[in-house]
């Protein structure tokens, strides 16, 4: 299992024509990525990976913080 979190400057990243990435697109990259089986650090870079393509050469206006817990269960 996993939880992710994410800043809101993952949600407010804006596009060349100021759409926002939005909540839907960030439940979508951390979906496809945890699909992939992908690593947690894989995880988080495939996270910001997908806001740096939709946002292109926009310029961010707030950081962005990605953090993903994995918990075991014993």
């Amino acid at each position: 299992d996993r939880i992710v979190f994410c800043s809101d400057g993952i949600v407010e990243a804006l596009n060349e024509d100021r759409d926002l990435f939005g909540f839907d697109r960030t439940e979508n990259a951390i979906l496809s990525g945890c699909i992939a089986g992908l690593p947690v650090e894989q995880l988080v870079n495939h996270i910001i990976g997908e806001v740096e393509k939709f946002s292109g050469v926009t310029m961010h206006e707030d950081d962005m913080t990605c953090v993903v817990l994995e918990c075991e269960m014993v």
